[in-house]
């Protein structure tokens, strides 16, 4: 069922209009026409500046993620945005408003 919906709302970019949550840390969602930069940006390299997380990873680690991020049009196939994923759990956060 969430398969089918994933491919009954195919956009033209990807992202949202608003952020969410995954669990207390704000899930960035800034629109991209390309979605290896928002998987990358959005999905990966966004949790090594949270503090909780840059604690775990030394320099070289992080390069590491860079790397991977660089790579991943190698090694994913493209596939059409879809706005689906997450809406129908959407709530209001213990600290606010979803943005």
């Amino acid at each position: 069922m969430i398969a089918a919906l994933h491919t009954s709302t195919v956009s033209d970019r990807f992202g949202w209009h608003r952020d969410g949550w995954h669990g207390r840390m704000v899930q960035e969602n800034d629109w991209e026409t390309d979605g290896y930069q928002f998987y990358a940006q959005h999905r990966i390299l966004r949790w090594p500046r949270e503090k909780p997380v840059r604690k775990q990873f030394d320099r070289d680690q992080r390069r590491a993620i860079e790397r991977l991020c660089r790579t991943l049009p190698e090694l994913i196939p493209p596939h059409p945005p879809s706005l689906t994923h997450g809406g129908h759990m959407a709530r209001k956060h213990p600290r606010g408003q979803l943005r």
